[in-house]
């Protein structure tokens, strides 16, 4: 009886439409991020943490694409985890002046690892240990018959060896600490290793070899009775999405086989190793074979044996009360011992809903198919009255459909003018005048707020794909005219209403998510005495909308700000936008009515969905006023939201 094994979440590649006009910057920090998550859409990212720039935990892209490579560097005081599918690696720890390089490899398990591997051709058949993590592989004409482990552990603390190439590699036992014999590695194979330091070995802790589980020489021979399962905790529901866990209480008794038949034998204590080879999930009942149905046998059905600290596991099944469950502890019964094993149904469909009624067993097959003595099945036998509550309901989480009479989701418009009415007032704010130049400020501004919520009680969105805050669009109000200024050059004029009243003169929109700030946005206006633009003249600002709406957290938004820019008698009225906020290029303007925009949202239960929209011209100004070539792109139209099944 083998137990599938449990691997991450599965990734793959969307193509999917960009969501920025405007591409973010390769370079991060923790701060950029929503909860430690890297976006998407960057072939080539870079995050430095420092102290008061700094996560504990750090989220690989959910959709690479190959060759997509991650370099993180830390010169915080603490450690950051780094977490996502890594071959071999459940998570990367970088401390104090560490860092770590990653590609993702679709070639090979569709995996990141470790960027910079060593082979034969490189370093000879002798694995190094010159660094804290190390990759080796082997090939067709980049290959060696037998590799050898360190002799002691040096810089390193884990190992990662795989192997592509058509004949067969060996990795000699002397420094492998629990493996009598060489390990054979095939083509598509990977074996990682961590330092023992009571051994001064290295101890073989993953096989990618089969799924084949082996009772290793850790796990005790145990007899078990009492097995039972409480599904009741934290409430019955289960979402189909695959991400979101129901945590399943396993009580059991268990002594020494050896022991077993004394009715006084001492009880243990499972090791986790252990926990993971005996105890088991089924369907409560017999199949037609008078055998159990183990849950991970089903194509469906995950288990897990650590919480995903990213999702939220409270959820009532159908049928029942609307109200947020706590964690409820069953009552111990005197003697039993408990442990939490934590299960995903991943549905083919995303109307897929059921009622599973569950029970626990003990192993009762070894993994060579022999019937094991003594294994406990009762409960799950169909007059096993046991268990305190068997039913999980998996549920469709799924968001679908367009915005009008959205029955999950919400929209909120805001379209406030006069945010800011003179330039003291706007300089005022806290944080939205971000570096000073000799340039003039903003006197007057307007923004537009469209604010997507969840209707679910306790649900909230935060992003897949995206930093907090990521640019949809942004340009001038005017720039090529006609008649003396009829060049598209990216040199912004002023606007001059009916009436003397300065126009708006530029505009960026952002998509984000919870309450946080627009991406930074530097101009530099021209000197009447000294024509042209210089960069470190310029003016960064960087919006919020405090002022506007102080309530977003689990929500998103596509915000806009609508700036005046303060020009003074005698100015020429000319600008420019740079590309990056310390300069460079001169950013483009929009003479397009319209864009769509696309990006994968997720809730806090990991019900996962793409959100597609047009984002649509500002009526009255710009090209659609007749006084310029330039679109404002500032409203929100046709919102759509589809599933996501991965």
């Amino acid at each position: 009886m083998n137990r599938k094994r449990n691997y991450p979440i599965s990734i793959f590649t969307l193509t999917a439409l960009a969501v920025t006009a405007v591409c973010n910057a390769g370079t991060y920090s923790p701060n950029d991020l929503f909860e430690g998550r890297l976006p998407g859409h960057d072939s080539n990212i870079v995050l430095n943490t420092w102290n008061g720039n700094f996560s504990k935990k750090i989220y690989l892209p959910a959709y690479p694409s190959h060759g997509d490579t991650v370099s993180i560097s830390s010169r915080a005081t603490w450690t950051t985890d780094i977490e996502g599918d890594i071959l071999g690696i459940n998570s990367i720890k970088v401390k104090t002046n560490e860092k770590i390089d990653l590609v993702f490899d679709s070639t090979f398990k569709s995996a990141w690892r470790i960027k910079n591997e060593s082979t034969p051709n490189t370093v000879g058949s002798q694995i190094p240990n010159d660094k804290k993590y190390v990759a080796y592989y082997v090939k067709d004409a980049n290959w060696a018959n037998l590799l050898h482990l360190p002799v002691y552990r040096g810089l390193t603390k884990h190992i990662v060896v795989r192997s592509q190439a058509g004949l067969a590699t060996y990795i000699d036992n002397d420094m492998i600490a629990n493996l009598g014999q060489n390990l054979k590695i095939l083509k598509g194979e990977y074996y990682a290793f961590e330092w023992n330091d009571t051994k001064e070995k290295w101890d073989l802790i993953v096989e990618q070899s089969s799924n084949k589980e082996v009772k290793t020489d850790n796990i005790r021979d145990l007899t078990f009775w009492d097995l039972s399962v409480d599904t009741f905790v934290n409430g019955t529901g289960l979402y189909n999405n695959g991400r979101m866990q129901k945590p399943v209480k396993i009580r059991y008794k268990a002594c020494l086989s050896e022991e077993a038949d004394n009715d006084d034998c001492n009880l243990v204590d499972l090791t986790k190793e252990e926990e993971q080879y005996y105890l088991h999930l089924g369907l409560y009942g017999r199949n037609d074979s008078n055998e159990i149905d183990d849950l991970a046998d089903n194509d469906e059905i995950f288990i897990d044996y650590e919480k995903d600290e990213r999702y939220q596991s409270n959820l009532e099944g159908r049928n029942v009360k609307d109200t947020t469950p706590t964690d409820e502890q069953i009552e111990a019964v005197r003697g039993h011992k408990t442990t939490t094993f934590w299960v995903r149904y991943k549905a083919k469909s995303s109307h897929d809903q059921e009622t599973l009624n569950i029970c626990a067993f003990s192993r009762w097959r070894d993994e060579n198919g022999e019937y094991i003595d003594d294994a406990d099945t009762q409960d799950c036998k169909s007059n096993g009255t046991g268990s305190i509550s068997r039913v999980i309901s998996v549920i469709d989480g799924n968001y679908r459909g367009y915005i009008n009479n959205n029955p999950d989701i919400t929209r909120e418009q805001m379209l406030p003018k006069g945010v800011c009415t003179t330039e003291s007032q706007c300089n005022a704010r806290p944080g939205w005048r971000i570096y000073n130049g000799w340039t003039r400020g903003i006197s007057y501004l307007n923004a537009n707020l469209f604010k997507y919520s969840s209707r679910r009680p306790h649900h909230t969105f935060r992003p897949v794909e995206n930093a907090k805050s990521t640019t949809l669009a942004r340009g001038c109000v005017q720039d090529a005219r006609g008649g003396s200024d009829s060049k598209d050059d990216g040199i912004c004029t002023n606007y001059v209403e009916n009436g003397g009243y300065a126009g708006v003169s530029f505009y960026t929109t952002d998509l984000q998510f919870g309450s946080t700030k627009t991406v930074p946005i530097s101009y530099s206006t021209e000197d009447a005495d000294a024509s042209g633009f210089v960069p470190r003249d310029r003016d960064t600002w960087q919006f919020d909308t405090d002022v506007i709406d102080p309530n977003r957290a689990g929500s998103f938004s596509v915000f806009s700000v609508l700036p005046v820019i303060d020009f003074r008698s005698g100015d020429t009225g000319r600008f420019v936008i740079w590309e990056n906020i310390d300069g460079g290029h001169w950013s483009a303007s929009t003479q397009n009515s319209s864009k769509q925009i696309s990006s994968i949202i997720e809730d806090n239960y990991g019900n996962r969905f793409r959100f597609s929209a047009k984002l649509n011209y500002e009526p009255n100004m710009g090209a659609a006023a007749n006084i310029s070539k330039d679109y404002v792109l500032s409203r929100m139209q046709e919102e759509r939201f589809e599933p996501i099944i991965d």
